[in-house]
């Protein structure tokens, strides 16, 4: 029998799984949240109480901002672009010239699990 709570059947169910898997995409997103929850057809309010237990715990994933090791392999014109990181794993990145540091930085992060 059908519920008569109408906002019982507009309602979505998330894994575990998919709960974190879309956490972690918010988190190299740069997204607001308001904006990755549009994107994604989330309500903002169900996000936030995704995230809230991994803030009250501390467990609150930390920066991974810092150095990489790279090798230049052809001079680089500051009008010239994109430029071209080519990654452990076997990925190559070609990033336009003027992209925010700290969004390729996150994003090679996500892309290398480090």
């Amino acid at each position: 029998m059908p519920s008569g709570d109408p906002a019982a059947r507009n309602r979505r169910s998330y894994s575990a799984a998919r709960k974190r898997a879309l956490l972690r995409r918010y988190a190299a997103s740069g997204l607001s949240v308001t904006k990755f929850c549009q994107e994604c057809g989330i309500n903002v309010a169900t996000f936030c109480n995704w995230r809230r237990p991994e803030r009250a715990e501390g467990q609150r994933a930390p920066e991974r901002l810092g150095f990489a090791r790279v090798r230049v392999t052809t001079p680089i014109a500051l009008t010239s672009g994109p430029v071209v990181i080519e990654l452990p794993n076997a990925l190559r990145l070609a990033v336009p010239l003027g992209t925010d540091p700290e969004w390729v930085s996150k994003l090679v992060g996500t892309l290398t699990g480090s």
